[in-house]
């Protein structure tokens, strides 16, 4: 309300007693009006209010002409007081726009509360009583049941307003069935576009029929036939073909055939399949096998035109945080097209399986290597300085490859081929199957008398034996290739107590029900270790046991993104296991896992293992996602976790002569 102007300039002259009368009058009438057009404010969403706002904007017509009366007796006795006093009419402006107002919304609302009695001319007024409404939180096999009784009971009784409908509605809803309603405001002029909006997002035959579906294909097969198991499978098989069927589908068996068909496609096809279709009709098998089809074409051309391995190429930068990746891997028909070997001129991948490179001498294969600016390492085609690999060679400790390291007084003991004047022990048959049966691999190295009594007679000198069971070489012969079982391993981040961060390698073991760390990882860390660890002897395969003499906390983090971390406890060890893999791994034909973000870079490379994760934190580690090696059965797997990909399974090694190791057993 606006204050009123100075009632008198002269101040010897008394206040008028009848001119503030006036001006409280003026003002009361104005706050009335006022009332009245705030509860118009809530008069859309409760029926209640709109009533309130109707009764008591039913004599504002009295209200106004009062204030019209008042305001002029108001301005008459202000210039008869004072002739030079300016006369009040802004509280009359303002009077006048809540007035309009006002009166525009009562006609609003008194024509539709006539429509509505003309419609239902002897409706009584609801007073909401309680409707039994089956409740929805968003699951898809739940709305049939939901959507029919809330049309039947709520939508289609014409006795209930939109007010009325929409207070049922939300009151049933919850999850995510009331998120999707949620930026909507609960009123009457809202309902139908909130109802609309639940039904565009449910009703969808498509996903209802899948999700019947998915109930009959995730049916567990039954062991014992007994009552429970069997009526426990008569509830969710007849339910989920009674509601398949109420769907009333076009062509039923053509919608089995789709499900069928998509269930053994990768997830990359099957979102290609839904992008190409788009529509919310449900394909038909034509139409998804003539999709197979182009898309046959597609890759057939593409594979024909680029390289499978750039078809496969995706840059992962190691340095940079990723959080589970999610990038679909795809292998084309076409094999692989391989470069040409500078040194044989014949198609391979890789220098160390040229037939030609392993018939020259240690000497000759290093000045090859170096004439053509390889890398002494792993031979790859960078230099020593570009080379990922850490690894060295086991017998002389040296960075270079296992084909270029030779002796000084005879070159000739590393060529890694079996001449005409030499020749390699292999252990008898009977011995290679008690090797087997005990599951023990003890190495051996190779020893070459340099004197004439003595040349081309090569003796195998077995080391002290040693249970390894976690990773060995096959008792290959010289027709077959020789392999190695591959165990998970991933390079892990650790903190030291300065803050220093650190690469470690840790095997990932699910049959541990403890974790380790060895003595020189807690050493080179600075970590405190416990006395009185929790466990005070380890017991192994055969019932060996190792005593424990301390433990520590260890806090590993992944290389790929440092917000992926865990903490175990770990029981310290002077060693955590050998050297894994015990041989190298040749991956000329592991080509598939070139571009994958692997957990451990170096895991075709004999390394130290500082850490063992056990079965504690292994099932936290696992993603969905996995990759073959090869097209044979027995390659090894790439298995996605949160660590970056982790290769297990049998896997070619490369090893230079079969007496490299030796297969033995110590009777019991």
């Amino acid at each position: 309300m606006p204050k009123s102007d100075k009632l008198l300039e002269s101040t010897d002259l008394a206040v008028d007693i009848q001119l503030v009368l006036l001006e409280q009058k003026r003002n009361t009438i104005f706050i009335c009006l006022q009332e009245v057009f705030d509860l118009s404010k809530d008069a859309d969403c409760d029926p209640l209010m709109r009533e309130n706002f109707l009764d008591a904007s039913s004599n504002i017509e009295t209200l106004r002409s009062d204030f019209i009366k008042i305001l002029d007796d108001y301005n008459n006795r202000l210039l008869s007081l004072n002739p030079k006093a300016t006369s009040e009419f802004k509280s009359l402006i303002a009077f006048e726009r809540l007035y309009s107002r006002v009166k525009r919304l009562v006609s609003l609302y008194s024509c539709s509360a006539n429509k509505t009695d003309k419609d239902t001319p002897r409706r009584l007024k609801s007073y909401l009583p309680p409707i039994e409404l089956v409740s929805f939180d968003g699951d898809i096999k739940s709305w049939p049941l939901f959507y029919n009784n809330f049309k039947t009971t709520i939508h289609e009784n014409e006795s209930l307003t939109d007010a009325e409908k929409i207070y049922y509605l939300l009151g049933k809803l919850t999850g995510k069935a009331k998120s999707a309603c949620a930026g909507f405001t609960p009123c009457a002029e809202n309902y139908e576009i909130i109802y609309k909006t639940l039904v565009d997002k449910f009703e969808d035959k498509r996903y209802l029929a899948t999700s019947y579906l998915d109930q009959i294909y995730d049916i567990k097969a039954m062991s014992i036939a007994n009552a429970n198991n069997l009526e426990q499978f008569l509830d969710t098989f007849s339910s989920s073909v009674a509601a398949l069927e109420h769907l009333k589908l076009d062509n039923l068996a053509d919608f089995i055939f789709m499900y069928i068909a998509l269930k053994k496609l990768d997830t990359e096809t099957v979102r290609l399949f839904e992008l190409y279709k788009r529509s919310s009709d449900i394909p038909t098998c034509n139409e998804f096998i003539s999709f197979i089809r182009e898309h046959l074409k597609i890759l057939q051309r593409t594979s024909g035109k680029y390289d499978a391995k750039k078809t496969l190429e995706r840059k992962y930068d190691t340095t940079s945080k990723i959080s589970k990746p999610t990038h679909t891997y795809l292998n084309t028909a076409t094999a692989p097209t391989q470069p040409v070997c500078s040194l044989c001129n014949t198609r391979h991948e890789h220098l160390y399986t040229c037939s030609t490179f392993h018939n020259m001498t240690a000497n000759d294969r290093f000045k090859f290597v170096k004439a053509n600016n390889l890398c002494v390492n792993c031979l790859g085609k960078h230099r020593l300085t570009a080379c990922n690999s850490s690894s060295r060679f086991r017998r002389c400790n040296n960075l270079h490859h296992t084909m270029l390291h030779f002796d000084n007084n005879n070159s000739a003991a590393a060529t890694g081929t079996t001449s005409g004047d030499s020749t390699s022990r292999t252990l008898p048959a009977a011995t290679l199957r008690n090797a087997a049966s005990t599951v023990r691999l003890a190495t051996a190295s190779t020893s070459v008398d340099g004197s004439t009594a003595n040349k081309g007679r090569t003796s195998v000198i077995p080391t002290q034996p040693h249970d390894v069971t976690l990773c060995s070489l096959s008792n290959c012969n010289a027709s077959r290739t020789p392999t190695t079982v591959l165990l998970a391993t991933a390079r892990v981040v650790v903190f030291d107590t300065q803050g220093r961060e650190h690469n470690v390698r840790a095997l990932l073991d699910s049959a541990s029900q403890s974790n380790f760390a060895s003595r020189s990882l807690c050493q080179r860390l600075g970590l405190e270790t416990n006395q009185k660890p929790s466990c005070s002897v380890v017991k192994g395969i055969g019932g060996t046991t190792k005593p424990i003499l301390s433990s520590v906390s260890v806090k590993f983090f992944s290389r790929f993104d440092l917000s992926v971390c865990f903490s175990m406890d770990s029981l310290v060890v002077d060693n955590v296991t050998e050297r894994l893999p015990t041989v190298s791994v040749d991956i000329s034909s592991l080509i598939n896992f070139n571009n994958l973000p692997l957990a451990d870079d170096t895991y075709a490379a004999p390394g130290d293992i500082d850490l063992l994760i056990g079965a504690s934190i292994f099932p936290h580690l696992l993603l969905s996602r996995k990759v073959q090696g090869q097209s044979d059965c027995l390659s090894p797997l790439a298995l996605e976790t949160v660590l970056g990909y982790v290769i297990v399974g049998s896997a070619p090694a490369l090893v230079d002569d079969l007496a490299s190791v030796s297969y033995c057993y110590r009777p019991a």
